[in-house]
């Protein structure tokens, strides 16, 4: 009996070896995205996922418009967060409180039923425990929200936005290395499929550039590690690449 990948061998009159090959080669690492698409359809040259760029020139415009606030925008800030986070915590305490009333009234009824033979008293038990871990994790998960000083509004959040872009630069990193990878696997697969003195050597060119064939560098996240990054630090490291739509940009272009 035929498989998916192995179908086309019945139904042709002939298949050829390339053309199987390259199909079971979506059901491994570098194409397995493709493993539920169409089995005739071409495997691409993956380009990484523009996700954590897009969420990095997010971040590095916060961190732009962080640095134009003055003392009075931060006190504003500070207040308008705790205030915000007050809201929200009342809010829970009065859906907690409706959730302890619901599992109280079912705790009456479990204590109150009898089991019917000492084989079932484990059950009325585990029923008690069960409602009394539901109801320890809902107080758990509240915490009575704090009135930053403006300092400690600021230090906190320059910290989450300077970590936040590390973050980003990260694992957009990694996503260039794993296109680069993919892609480099899918070539030598092709190369093997091909007489010897028509292979061409790997080289740089060959790897992730962007549509118009301008390297994507490696990012240098030295002005990230430190928690007191700020926005003239990042504007510095103009050897930042991003592939966005059809060309590549430098961090400066992108302002």
């Amino acid at each position: 009996m035929s498989t998916n990948y192995t179908r086309m061998i019945e139904e042709e009159k002939e298949t050829s070896f390339e053309r199987f090959i390259l199909t079971c080669a979506k059901a491994f690492g570098a194409c397995i995205d493709m493993r539920d698409e169409p089995l005739d359809k071409k495997i691409p040259i993956f380009t990484p996922d523009n996700y954590y760029t897009e969420k990095l020139v997010r971040n590095i415009k916060r961190l732009k418009e962080f640095n134009s606030f003055t003392e009075t925008d931060f006190k504003r800030m500070t207040v308008e967060k705790f205030n915000n986070r007050m809201k929200i915590h009342k809010e829970y305490i009065k859906e907690a409180l409706e959730l302890k009333n619901k599992y109280d009234n079912m705790l009456k009824k479990v204590e109150e039923w009898t089991p019917p033979t000492e084989d079932h008293v484990d059950l009325k038990q585990f029923m008690i425990e069960q409602i009394k871990m539901s109801v320890s994790a809902i107080y758990e998960s509240s915490h009575y929200p704090v009135l930053l000083t403006v300092n400690e509004f600021k230090s906190n959040e320059l910290t989450k936005i300077s970590r936040n872009i590390k973050y980003c630069i990260e694992e957009n990193e990694k996503e260039i290395k794993r296109a680069n990878e993919r892609n480099l696997w899918i070539k030598q697969l092709r190369e093997s499929l091909l007489p010897t003195e028509n292979i061409v050597k790997l080289d740089r060119s060959d790897l992730i550039k962007g549509k118009h064939d301008t390297p994507v560098e490696k990012i240098d996240i030295s002005h990230f590690k430190n928690k007191s990054v700020n926005l003239h630090d990042i504007m510095r490291a103009d050897k930042i690449f991003f592939i966005d739509g059809n060309i590549t940009k430098t961090l400066k272009d992108r302002f």
